[in-house]
């Protein structure tokens, strides 16, 4: 029997023809009789990732500008010197490791530039000018820049790079003054010849591309270059981009109307945070008449405003389910069987493209003790829809992050009496106070400013947003100490990161419900866990019991697409996909934007997962975008493996 090699999923599978990928595998085996079994990727805390930030003061007198030009100059004669050697990251998305990779110190960043440098020949690096400022945060400080080049690889692309820097600092003090780099991003903006993914050509805002499909049952089987599962923002958002690199590709969702999935929730539901920050590709941002915070009714509107602006509406397949997605014996296509209002429709898709969200809405329902026992009525989140029938009753809301909060204020407007039960301490964002309302506002390049804010190293980010949250809890001290007064237990010291790439929740960005609580409008029961049901409510560790008619769990979704996407799939191809979600050993999310595919003996399957919020699958879904073409293309990226 031969030897078994496990392998872990990470992404880095090559995508080329069987012989190529044959040979590839070959030059890592050392034996012919292998078997060979892919495992997802484990999951690794962000907090287990090295980061530190320079505090070393950096002068007003200093040319800002020669600095970074100077960096940026040995960058590209491949003196990797100029990286911090225990402090840089470098964190690539496509354009030099031909996959998304982070690199979490100096010397790995460094060797890493240097082999696929001196491979590869990446040129034509231009320091931005106008680009350089030096940013200053609390006891931080470094040199920001933007750069561009030619990457040199195959496809050859344009790419973007962007630098912090600061002096060098050895245990706190400074050494010879010299400058480096501590944070390299670099991202690949667009393949020569493929389009732009940032751009939609024109000659395509004056026609569709395929017959309309919404609910017709069509028998006869059709090929196309991918499918897109969901129609959510991701779905949009990958749809449309492909569409711009002129990838055949199509989109189905159960909804017969775009939109439907925020006009299908609760019909209080808003968006916390800036508007332009939910904006879909192409800078086309919501209307300057929508209110700031986004309901699910400006959503619907806005979404059909952006698949009418970009004739996508022939390439949405609405009313249709994927109800089994096989993997075809040729190794490089699918097999999707669709219900289109309880209609059969068979189609082959090349790639396939999952878009369920970061969650893929499976309900979370914590089971407490003697429900049978409660006279009233209990509900998750994921089915309320309005608190108007319940008028003048008693209202418990489980959870106290976004949804909970929402859930509550539309309880008080309907005139409920209403607590919040809160199980652990939660993060409350001031949202005018986060980086985000200040990067996403009125008349801002969305396309321009993702590029900046989506690609920090996240163990940087993590440190940098800890610094912004304790900043955060000294200006906000007083309202915390006034929530604290009536019983909502404030997270002072939360990790921002690590919220939304681990916990996907457990804070709340204030949109106006913290004073209602303050005000004791809305009650709060902290401080004992729920022991179960009784006849008229919920009893509680502490002996207390709080009185209900109506029971709402704002306990969130299982945080897990795989698991949506494993009921549409064979058993046999399911179980060896990646994970999606929380982050790899370099601080990546798994299974995210890049191949997850199951059968590295041949070639990578071809299917993807798009997750993450708005903003999050708006700008990675270029990336998954840029694969696909290449692929189609002939093209495939060949991704850096070392």
């Amino acid at each position: 029997m031969g030897a078994i090699l496990l392998v872990y999923s990470s992404g880095y599978s090559s995508r080329t023809d069987p012989m190529v990928h044959a040979q590839y595998l070959a030059a890592r085996l050392s034996k012919d009789n292998m078997q060979i079994f892919t495992m997802p990727a484990p999951s690794f805390p962000l907090a287990s990732l090295p980061a530190t930030l320079f505090t070393a003061p950096i002068p007003e007198t200093v040319d800002h500008v020669q600095i970074a030009k100077d960096c940026i100059d040995r960058l590209a004669a491949n003196d990797v010197s100029v990286l911090a050697p225990d402090t840089a990251h470098w964190r690539d998305l496509l354009a030099m490791t031909s996959t998304l990779r982070t690199f979490t110190s100096g010397i790995s960043a460094g060797a890493a530039w240097r082999d696929i440098t001196t491979l590869h020949k990446p040129s034509g690096f231009e320091l931005e000018k106008e680009s350089v400022v030096v940013v200053r945060k609390g006891s931080l400080s470094s040199i920001d820049a933007r750069f561009h080049f030619t990457n040199g690889l195959q496809p050859r692309g344009r790419c973007l790079g962007l630098v912090k820097i600061a002096p060098d600092v050895l245990h706190g003090e400074e050494t010879d003054g010299e400058y480096k780099i501590w944070s390299l991003s670099t991202i690949l903006e667009s393949i020569d010849g493929y389009g732009d993914p940032d751009i939609y050509p024109p000659n395509l805002l004056g026609k569709g591309t395929l017959d309309p499909r919404n609910g017709d049952s069509h028998l006869e089987p059709s090929y196309f270059d991918a499918l897109v599962v969901g129609l959510g923002p991701s779905g949009l958002s990958t749809l449309a981009r492909l569409k711009a690199l002129g990838v055949n590709a199509i989109a189905c969702d159960k909804i017969p109307q775009v939109g439907m999935n925020w006009t299908d929730r609760y019909h209080s539901l808003r968006l916390h945070t800036p508007k332009a920050q939910n904006s879909l590709p192409f800078n086309f941002k919501p209307p300057e008449n929508a209110p700031y915070y986004l309901g699910a009714e400006d959503l619907k509107e806005y979404y059909q405003s952006f698949v009418d602006r970009y004739k996508l509406a022939d390439s949405l397949w609405l009313s249709t389910t994927a109800k089994h997605v096989k993997f075809n014996s040729d190794k490089t296509s699918w097999t999707v069987s669709l219900n289109q209002s309880g209609n059969q429709r068979i189609i082959v898709a090349r790639h396939v493209v999952f878009c369920l969200g970061v969650t893929g809405r499976q309900a979370r329902v914590p089971v407490f003790p003697d429900r049978d026992e409660f006279t009233g009525e209990v509900l998750h989140s994921v089915d309320y829809i309005s608190a108007s029938q319940w008028a003048g009753k008693r209202g418990v809301v489980i959870g106290t992050a976004n949804t909970g909060h929402d859930v509550a204020e539309d309880m008080l407007h309907a005139g409920m009496d209403v607590t919040m039960m809160q199980r652990s301490r939660t993060a409350v964002l001031n949202v005018e106070r986060l980086p985000l309302h200040q990067a996403f506002h009125k008349g801002v390049n969305v396309s321009d400013v993702d590029k900046s804010f989506f690609t920090n190293p996240l163990a940087i980010e993590r440190v940098f947003m800890r610094e912004v949250a304790r900043q955060m809890a000294l200006q906000d001290k007083e309202r915390f100490e006034k929530l604290e007064e009536n019983g909502f237990k404030v997270n002072r010291e939360a990790d921002l990161t690590q919220i939304l790439f681990e916990q996907a929740g457990r804070h709340y960005m204030d949109v106006g419900v913290s004073q209602m609580i303050i005000d004791g409008k809305i009650k709060v029961k902290s401080g004992s866990p729920i022991t179960g049901f009784n006849s008229h409510g919920l009893s509680f560790a502490d002996g207390s019991k709080v009185s209900a008619d109506v029971v709402v769990f704002a306990t969130g979704y299982e945080s897990n697409m795989k698991l949506a996407v494993s009921k549409l799939l064979d058993p046999e191809v399911a179980n060896k996909l990646d994970e999606c979600w929380l982050l790899d050993r370099e601080g990546n999310p798994r299974g995210s934007w890049k191949p997850i595919g199951h059968l590295l003996t041949i070639v990578d399957p071809n299917i993807w997962f798009c997750p993450g919020d708005i903003g999050t699958s708006r700008f990675f879904s270029r990336f998954l975008a840029l694969q696909i073409k290449a692929e189609v293309e002939g093209t495939p990226f060949r991704p850096y493996d070392k």
